[in-house]
């Protein structure tokens, strides 16, 4: 079972780390969901991971995506919405994904 810290005034998102799981895969997907639900935003630890879990991990809690097609971003895998996000090195800042349309998705799930 991973260990998860609640948020607390230094950290706005629940952190869940890996204790013993074998991977990503491995996370239990309601308690997921039950976190997001309280408190929106998570933070998961030293899982082991590849795209194809990556995209595993995400098709349990979103059967759609979209793509941010903000410039700089380039296709991991392509067939499953996957890019990159940014290819800077420097300190970037929490914002909503996608603001400059008139809807917001449900969640984005970043590896």
């Amino acid at each position: 079972m991973p260990k998860i810290q609640l948020p607390e005034p230094s950290r706005p998102h629940v952190l869940i780390e890996a204790a013993g799981e074998a991977g990503i895969l491995d996370v239990d997907p309601s308690r997921v969901v039950d976190l997001y639900k309280a408190h929106g935003a998570l933070l998961l630890r030293g899982f082991g991971m590849d795209v194809p879990q990556f995209n595993a991990f995400a098709r349990q809690f979103c059967t759609t995506s979209v793509v941010n097609e903000s410039p700089g971003r380039s296709p991991i895998d392509a067939e499953n919405h996957i890019h990159t996000v940014d290819a800077g090195t420097g300190p970037f800042s929490l914002h909503p994904e996608l603001s400059r349309e008139p809807w917001k998705p449900d969640a984005a799930f970043f590896a």
